[in-house]
């Protein structure tokens, strides 16, 4: 009996890790990217690059990682890179000189910067600040997140071939 109940869960991890699905049950479907995203993420042709800048006790981060593994999930032209800022400095130096951010330091130590994640596609790129994953709504005193519209605005804009038109 130990033994065929050992062989049927080898079977079913196998199984399972074959053929991932991930399903969200709760009712307002909190866990499940949206139709336009996903859409989005089907019709990538082009190696997309997303960096996180969030340290792992940012509370945004865990939601960050959970939202770009869904995102990983729909294609495969997704590179994830996750660097944080007080565990491993000197990859985060290279990556704030490559893309020109600004950081500084906070009076705990922790490592502030103006872009929490940056998307790109060779030469382009599109940063995402903490303000934008994040929407607070005055009249109720609540915080929603935007990750995924977030993620989804960057991803779309570093495949534009539009360049941005300002007048004065």
């Amino acid at each position: 009996g130990v033994v065929g109940a050992a062989f049927l869960a080898v079977n079913a991890n196998v199984l399972a890790a074959r053929w991932y699905e991930r399903r969200d049950f709760t009712s307002d479907a909190l866990y499940s990217l949206s139709l336009p995203t996903r859409e989005s993420l089907r019709k990538l042709e082009a190696r997309v690059e997303v960096i996180v800048l969030l340290s792992r006790s940012d509370p945004l981060s865990l939601g960050v990682r959970q939202l770009l593994t869904a995102y990983q999930g729909e294609t495969s032209q997704l590179d994830v890179r996750f660097v944080d800022p007080d565990q491993d400095p000197a990859e985060f130096l290279a990556v704030q000189q490559k893309y020109g951010i600004l950081a500084g330091k906070a009076d705990d130590g922790r490592v502030i910067t103006d872009a929490s994640v940056i998307v790109a596609r060779g030469e382009r790129h599109w940063f995402i600040t903490p303000d934008d994953l994040m929407h607070f709504e005055s009249d109720s005193g609540r915080v929603r997140p935007r990750l995924e519209q977030a993620v989804t605005e960057g991803i779309v804009i570093v495949l534009s071939d539009e360049k941005a038109l300002v007048c004065f």
